[in-house]
């Protein structure tokens, strides 16, 4: 397995915060297999809203794309990581 992955937040006002995000990677029985023309990719962005800045709780809603016609919505009290 190869994988990579990168957010980036920013305030946007009060509560209120963005992210732009971005990720790779791809499986294979053995690395001799992994090619760089079958790596999966995803690129979204999203809108944040901090319940509890002390506790870092924050309720999130995402939109992201992939490769082919992959998208999704996604919404999530609390983080990711």
């Amino acid at each position: 397995m190869v994988t990579a992955q990168a957010e980036y937040r920013f305030p946007v006002w009060w509560r209120i915060g963005g992210a732009a995000f971005a990720g790779a990677g791809d499986v294979a029985g053995k690395v001799r297999e992994l090619r760089a023309d079958r790596i999966k990719w995803s690129v979204g962005c999203g809108v944040r809203f901090t319940f509890d800045a002390r506790e870092r709780i924050n309720a999130r809603l995402d939109v992201g794309i992939g490769r082919g016609d992959n998208a999704g919505l996604y919404a999530m009290v609390l983080e990711a990581f």
